[in-house]
């Protein structure tokens, strides 16, 4: 509810310098954004932003928070802009009152299933690539990964032996994060793999545990989670893969990395960890040149809420 010594409930705009509050922000927290038609979407537990009725998501248009329809009656995950729409993932069965198990589209005045939907209990990532929205969704069990081209649905991607917590596009290819150590049904792949349009592939020894995110900058994929060794080299829950080796990206944290994003031509590290590269960040962190952490810090105020899946 604190950032930087500012009051602001779940969510805040940092402007190079300062944290700033976006009006009177939410009642629960947030564990998803995106920019959508020029607005910023929030989706999470909450059920009021701005003071106002939104149920689990809500958008901001630079000064008041508004709802998105009726909203969800349960919690948003995941957030991602495709073909002029909105498309929230999650673990609601309801958007706007109509019936829409785990995923949904806003198309900017109600929401719809897409097609006949989709057997899940939760959808935790989405991401789209080469023009088609790629879904990570679970029901008790391992994930799956569906494609959508707007219209209609389109062939699995061949199922996991654990669950898929982030996607992200890099260099032509589709990232796959999670829990998994196979995917595809064979093929051997430590809790990362990559989709090249026919087949999966293993990025050379994967990591230790868990993958939580994923995000790609300056032509290198920067992956963060709970691990602390990629492929044979040391890397505290932060790590970069070039294509073709890995490498640590600086000294890392000391806890779980759970969210990755760039501001101002720096990457922002979000997550459960209280140090960042040897210097105290609590929950948040940039990083400058060479990875390193030592110049800049982002200020939060420890609090028990992290964006994240629950």
């Amino acid at each position: 509810t604190t950032i930087g010594g500012v009051r602001a409930n779940h969510i805040a705009r940092w402007n190079g310098s300062e944290w700033f509050p976006l009006g009177s922000g939410t009642n629960e927290p947030v564990l998803a954004l995106a920019v959508h038609a020029n607005e910023l979407i929030a989706g999470g537990f909450f059920t009021s932003a701005g003071g106002g009725n939104a149920n689990r998501i809500a958008r901001w248009n630079g000064s008041s928070w508004l709802p998105l329809g009726g909203g969800m009656n349960d919690y948003v995950l995941a957030l991602a802009s495709y073909n002029g729409a909105l498309y929230a993932g999650g673990a609601f069965t309801t958007a706007g009152g109509v019936s829409s198990r785990a995923i949904s589209r806003w198309n900017g005045s109600g929401w719809s299933r897409l097609g006949s939907g989709i057997s899940a209990s939760r959808v935790p990532a989405l991401a789209v690539h080469n023009e088609e929205l790629f879904i990570s969704h679970y029901s008790n069990g391992p994930s799956s990964i569906e494609r959508w081209n707007g219209t209609v649905w389109g062939n699995s991607l061949g199922g996991m032996n654990g669950e898929v917590h982030s996607l992200h596009a890099f260099n032509g290819l589709l990232v796959a994060g999670g829990t998994f150590t196979q995917i595809g049904g064979i093929l051997p792949a430590n809790r990362i793999a990559a989709w090249n349009g026919s087949a999966w592939s293993a990025l050379s020894g994967g990591v230790n545990s868990p993958v939580f995110a994923l995000y790609s900058m300056d032509g290198e994929l920067v992956v963060g989670g709970e691990f602390t060794v990629a492929g044979e080299a040391p890397a505290d829950r932060i790590a970069r893969w070039n294509g073709a080796t890995w490498s640590a990206a600086g000294l890392g944290m000391d806890s779980t990395v759970r969210a990755l994003s760039q501001f101002e031509g720096e990457l922002v590290a979000a997550g459960s960890f209280s140090s960042a590269g040897g210097v105290a960040s609590p929950y948040i962190a940039p990083f400058g040149p060479q990875y390193s952490t030592t110049v800049t810090i982002i200020g939060v105020e420890p609090s028990p809420s992290i964006a994240g899946e629950p």
